[in-house]
């Protein structure tokens, strides 16, 4: 039976593969922390002033 050989070129194609979907997981999740605080700051903030309205 022989050995699996993977080749430099190979392997240096599947390591750039790897980080580039690394990269898009990370930068995508990181879009989506952003835009789920954004939309999380505004009702916040209405809250916030509403309450102050209602205690005096």
């Amino acid at each position: 039976m022989n050995a699996l050989r993977i080749r430099p070129t190979q392997a240096l194609v599947a390591a750039l593969i790897a980080f580039a979907g690394v990269a898009g997981t990370v930068g995508t999740t990181v879009i989506g922390y952003q835009k789920v605080a954004a939309q999380a700051v505004v009702p916040a903030s209405v809250m916030v002033a509403t309450a102050g309205q209602n205690r005096g």
